[in-house]
């Protein structure tokens, strides 16, 4: 009897922890949050011509990487700002910063 009510103590208090300290900032998942089209990043790796590349941005909080192409099959080259405008299979197809606002 002693172990059931230890037991059941512990559970509960398993469950006032989850319910007052983990769940109040706890929220849903909103696909557009994640979406790479528009993403704005700096590249880190350089991109040859035809080749692949790496670029550093900064999505929901977090500095994150993702593997790059340039869009009109251009070199890149290191800490140029570029802006994805498709992700296809893993890869961002990224234009320049300048060029899109030239």
């Amino acid at each position: 009897m002693l172990a059931v009510l230890s037991g059941l103590a512990g559970a509960f208090l398993v469950f006032l922890f989850a319910a007052k300290v983990l769940a109040p900032t706890d929220r849903l998942l909103d696909a557009a949050d994640y979406r790479m089209e528009g993403v704005f990043g700096t590249v880190s790796s350089p991109v040859l011509a035809g080749g692949t590349g790496e670029m550093i941005f900064i999505q929901q909080g977090r500095r994150t990487a993702s593997s790059i192409r340039s869009e009109t099959g251009t070199p890149i080259e290191t800490g140029r700002e570029v802006v994805v405008t498709r992700y296809e299979n893993g890869i961002a197809y990224v234009r320049e910063w300048d060029e899109l606002t030239a």
